[in-house]
């Protein structure tokens, strides 16, 4: 076997394209090499994983390429390839092939044309990249988008986003805009001031003042006001709306959702004029009683001897009864012994009667005063009293003199019965409870507001007991509907019973340890809870969780009792940061593994005719002996190492290219830790400023020393040296190809 200079040489090149089909492997795709118009001529091993085809079956047969194109793409794919195989553009395109077992691939097919030196014939190299799971993720993406757009333009209500402006220009409407206003959605976007100009004008400065206080503030927006709609309806309608904030927490925009009120509006109104006509009946009753209570009050003056005697043993009583802070008062049965019913003077107070008014003529005047939504039940009640002597305890509402609305709380018991056995007479007691009902009407408010809040928000909030239950854990006592967009299960699926609800069982093993660790800190100590994990969605998915949690109360004993949380889903984001976090792996794994030397240096912007070395990758400390640091420590380490012979030339070429921005391209000799001379050839393009300057240079160095020696020893084998060029100067081309 011959071992000539020449047979080295062209060992090292079969070597390197071997190194180079092994990158080609590492990157999982498939390269080919196809002449101009003509049949394939190489592809990679890598086929047959890819598509179940043997590599043979591509190169004997003719066409084979074009039978396996899906039906849909093949017309547009051939037509493309006939295009660039004509203008030798660079060809790139996404289809389909049907694989031997039947599925369905899709590939990104990447090629450019390149003119062999030596023969002068044209070749497609090109490479196949499996891209069906990316395609499998936008299919997916396309129909979540649809799902949650016809979610959105499904409900009763116009959703829309605004600008957080004073023109308050619509961003988006949700096309219920037209079925309730008559205006399409591209008239209400398309008119930036369309807001203000249907705003009722005697709406229009309250809301739009109240509109510029929340851009201010950045506080929940709800409001009710009038909007004019298309053909001159007046229209109400409930605006909620919150300002959504970008991660340095900047106003992005307003999201809300505007309700139509108008026939609770309606009802409203028509509630009003009946209160009103009510009230005009209750002046004509009360006068028509008053009219009577005068009448009695002749015979009162009859009554009056007996009253004197009476008057002392009834001071007594009375001064005990008046004294309390309540109306007490004793009910007789029999409508013909009105004389034996009583009622305090605190019925005065609370009512705005006084008590003869209130116990005037048939002693019905309570009966009038009763609140229309009340005086069913209360009558029953009263019925069920009198005849089964059963006790009265109700809560229910008076309409006062002056129109309050005052609620009570009445109990009465029976304490006389006549000779026949049935109720003569009820002692009773009459509680003022208004405050009380107003402050719980207002709690439920309050609550309704904030549940209504709670399940509107685009996360699952919920409120977690630590020490309630027989779990260590706790139990989470409340969960927002949101639970079953998310993770598919209804809120009683997920609550269950006391101590049963899923959250534990559904943490994802590989999480289970570090989180119920978490929660079990967060139980004793009250510190916030702020996890990231993953829980199994109902149909098996692994969703992505961000789990927030604040201590709201203690209990008697000081421990955490009641915790406010809120669960986001973030799968899109982990799973993008792990696709962003892959991908810089599989760049830097291809960046270190390259037989190069790979680099990033930034221009000086004290000099801009020199660079400083931000990156260099680990090959260099092999072919050079320098470690990375040593670059990144030493800023004048590259000029130092580079052959005094080439010195001036390389810095010649820097302090042009850095001018200018032209790819530097240059071949110059280095001298490498342990004393001997490398050949490197380095490439590097520019990336410029916002003006437009060279900013930073990515290159690559590759050492080219090996095809330096055999060019050399080929020339003197040859014996080709010029003439006066011993050394081999003008075969090492110093001023790079």
């Amino acid at each position: 076997m011959r071992h000539d200079p020449l047979s080295a040489a062209v060992g090292e090149i079969a070597r390197v394209e071997e190194r180079y089909r092994r990158i080609i492997h590492q990157l999982g795709v498939v390269g080919y090499v196809l002449p101009r118009g003509g049949l394939l001529a190489y592809i990679g091993p890598e086929v047959e994983a890819m598509l179940g085809y043997p590599r043979e079956l591509w190169l004997s047969r003719p066409g084979f390429w074009r039978s396996i194109i899906h039906p849909d793409d093949r017309a547009r794919v051939l037509e493309e390839d006939a295009r660039t195989d004509a203008t030798g553009a660079p060809w790139s395109a996404e289809y389909r092939l049907l694989a031997a077992d039947g599925r369905t691939v899709w590939v990104r097919d990447e090629a450019v044309l390149m003119e062999d030196a030596l023969s002068g014939t044209s070749y497609w190299h090109g490479v196949l990249l499996d891209v069906t799971r990316q395609k499998a993720t936008e299919d997916a993406l396309r129909e979540s988008e649809t799902r949650y757009r016809a979610l959105v333009e499904s409900i009763p209500a116009i959703v829309y986003l605004a600008a957080p402006d004073d023109d308050r220009k619509s961003l988006y409407v949700s096309p219920q805009v037209e079925e309730i206003l008559g205006y399409t959605q591209r008239e209400w976007l398309e008119q930036p001031d369309i807001f203000m100009e249907v705003l009722h004008p005697d709406d229009r400065e309250p809301t739009l003042a109240a509109h510029d206080l929340h851009n201010e503030t950045g506080e929940p927006w709800s409001m009710e006001y009038r909007l004019m709609a298309a053909d001159g309806r007046v229209v109400w309608f409930h605006d909620e709306a919150r300002l959504v904030r970008d991660e340095a927490g900047r106003p992005l925009f307003w999201q809300g959702v505007r309700l139509d009120i108008t026939r609770q509006k309606r009802a409203e109104e028509e509630l009003r004029r009946a209160h009103a006509e009510l009230e005009r009946r209750v002046r004509q009753r009360t006068a028509e009683l008053e009219e009577a209570n005068e009448f009695l009050m002749l015979e009162v003056h009859e009554r009056r001897r007996l009253e004197r005697e009476l008057r002392e043993a009834e001071r007594r009583y009375r001064t005990l009864v008046e004294q309390i802070p309540a109306v007490v008062y004793v009910w007789s049965v029999d409508p013909g012994r009105p004389e034996r019913g009583y009622t305090s003077p605190q019925i005065e107070r609370l009512l705005g009667y006084r008590p003869e008014e209130w116990d005037g003529p048939g002693g019905q005047l309570w009966l009038a005063r009763l609140h229309p939504d009340d005086r069913d039940p209360v009558v029953e009640a009263a019925r069920r009293s009198r005849e089964l002597g059963e006790p009265f305890d109700m809560e229910f509402r008076y309409l006062a003199r002056d129109g309050r609305i005052v609620w009570v709380h009445e109990r009465a018991a029976l304490i006389e019965r006549d000779p026949d056995g049935r109720s003569a007479l009820f002692q009773g007691v009459m509680l003022d409870i208004t405050l009380r009902k107003e402050a719980e009407a207002t709690a439920r408010r309050a609550e309704e507001r904030y549940r209504a809040l709670a399940e509107q928000l685009p996360a699952v909030t919920y409120v977690w007991e630590p020490h309630r239950g027989p779990d260590a854990g706790g139990i989470v006592s409340y969960s927002s509907p949101q639970i079953e967009r998310i993770l598919g299960f209804t809120q009683e699926e997920w609550l269950g019973g006391p101590g049963r609800g899923l959250w534990r069982s559904r943490l994802h093993p590989d999480d289970r340890a570090r989180v119920i660790a978490a929660v079990e800190r967060s139980a004793v100590s009250g510190a916030p809870f702020d996890e990231r994990y993953r829980l199994l969605a109902k149909d098996g998915r692994v969703v992505w969780i961000l789990d927030k949690a604040t201590l709201l109360s203690r209990d008697d004993r000081g421990r955490p009792a009641v915790f406010h949380g809120v669960m986001l889903d973030v799968t899109e984001q982990t799973e993008a940061e792990e696709r962003v976090r892959q991908a810089e792996d599989r760049y830097r794994t291809l960046i270190e593994r390259v037989p190069a030397i790979t680099y990033l240096e930034e221009v000086d912007p004290a000099d801009p005719g020199r660079t400083r070395v931000l990156f260099v990758s680990p090959q260099v400390q092999q072919i050079l002996g320098y470690a990375p640091d040593d670059f990144r420590v030493d800023p004048d380490l590259a000029y130092r190492i580079i052959h005094p012979e080439d010195r001036e030339r390389v810095l010649a070429e820097e302090r042009r290219t850095n001018r200018t921005g032209e790819p530097f391209n240059l071949t110059y000799r280095v001298l490498a830790r342990d004393g001997s001379v490398r050949w490197i050839q380095s490439q590097a393009t520019c990336l410029r400023d916002e003006g437009g300057r060279p900013r930073y240079w990515h290159g690559v160095a590759l050492d080219v020393t090996v095809l330096r020696e055999g060019e050399r020893e080929l020339a003197r084998f040859r014996n080709a040296d010029p003439p006066g060029d011993p050394a081999g100067v003008a075969a090492d081309d110093p001023g790079g190809a």
